[in-house]
């Protein structure tokens, strides 16, 4: 087997392989690669992304990127998880083994290479492949990770729109029928977009937040994800003036509930519960079948510590019915000091945060 890092010029054919492949996310593509390096402030990313190759066929693609951030070296994502490597599912369980355990002994060789402190990864979750697999597990403990997994909330958009709103729960369902009396919706998709509507949303992502979040280039990266009809953005508004826009990542038949803001000024015409609603509405008629609402938080984990707004934003985001999924997560440290030191925090942040009255005591 042989490894191929990519480039720009590799991006089609990566594109390709991956899109054939009934595992492959909206975030194995270039574009998602291209969004991720360029997400942050306070991150700069190097394509470390590869091909491994055996006798000029693909065997498999593996997104990859080494980050600098705030000064420590990881492999990661924009600062998140890696999506896992997408294997040709042609080859034989036992091929696809060896090309596994090949494909993360030469991640080991770059975080040693490049004095890289963590990597941290996650096994895609969001694809026809996944979802009907009948086994599940982290595989990603057989090549010496700490599973952090957590929990995301799926909706299957299969099903008859009158049965899909009323899995809403009460609170849901009352607040989107206030909201339809008051607000109105555009789409804004491959069909009609331009540079314009998206830094319009820029400006007022901004401006709801109180200042620039991330770079520009960010909102580039969003404008081509439209124009290839990899998402779409719909815009809520009240006699004529904007009050809010929810950003949704659309690949093969899946949605990914991206991004979102709202104007407090109108927080009581529902506009969050209004644009969710529309979003569902759109997607199903698009053949999407499963939409990606957003990561569940519950109580802090030794990797995880929810604020009560996340917790709170679960609980929003549970009220439009779904399931619960596993997403299984492993982290892998290459250092021994900076692992005592990550996982003595944790312990302490943990203690501090869930045994208060036992050690005031």
């Amino acid at each position: 087997m042989k490894i191929k890092f990519i480039t720009e010029n590799d991006y089609k054919i990566w594109d390709e392989f991956c899109y054939r492949n009934s595992y492959s996310t909206f975030w194995h593509t270039s574009d998602s690669m291209k969004y991720y390096i360029d997400s942050s402030f306070n991150i700069k990313s190097e394509q470390k992304s590869f091909i491994v190759y055996d006798n000029n066929k693909i065997l498999a693609c593996v997104p990859l990127l080494l980050e600098n951030i705030s000064g420590t070296i990881e492999l990661s994502y924009g600062g998140c998880s890696i999506p896992s490597p997408i294997i040709d599912e042609s080859l034989s369980k036992n091929v696809i083994k060896k090309v596994k355990k090949f494909i993360f002994d030469f991640i080991d060789k770059i975080a040693y290479e490049n004095d890289v402190i963590k990597s941290s990864v996650y096994i895609s979750y969001l694809s026809n492949g996944y979802i009907n697999e009948k086994y599940k597990c982290n595989y990603l403990l057989k090549y010496g990770y700490l599973d952090i997994s957590n929990l995301t909330c799926v909706v299957d958009l299969s099903m008859p729109e009158k049965e899909l709103f009323s899995n809403f729960s009460k609170g849901h369902k009352s607040d989107i029928k206030k909201a339809e009396k008051n607000l109105k919706f555009n789409i804004i998709n491959k069909d009609n977009i331009n540079i314009d509507d998206v830094y319009t949303f820029m400006n007022y992502y901004f401006k709801v937040a109180g200042k620039k979040t991330r770079p520009i280039n960010t909102f580039d990266n969003i404008y081509e994800w439209i124009k290839k009809d990899l998402a779409v953005l719909i815009m809520a508004s009240y006699n004529d003036i904007v009050c809010g826009y929810s950003l949704f990542t659309t690949y093969k038949d899946t949605s990914y509930y991206c991004m979102a803001c709202k104007d407090k000024n109108f927080a009581k015409f529902n506009v969050s519960h209004f644009l969710q609603w529309e979003a569902m509405k759109y997607l199903k008629k698009q053949k999407i079948r499963y939409l990606e609402i957003g990561i569940q938080d519950f109580s802090d984990t030794l990797s995880n510590f929810p604020t009560k707004k996340d917790i709170d934003i679960s609980t929003f985001k549970r009220g439009f019915g779904g399931y619960i999924i596993t997403v299984f997560k492993g982290e892998k440290f290459y250092n021994d000091e900076e692992f005592i030191k990550c996982y003595e925090e944790r312990i302490h942040k943990y203690a501090g945060r869930n045994f208060q009255e036992k050690i005031s005591e």
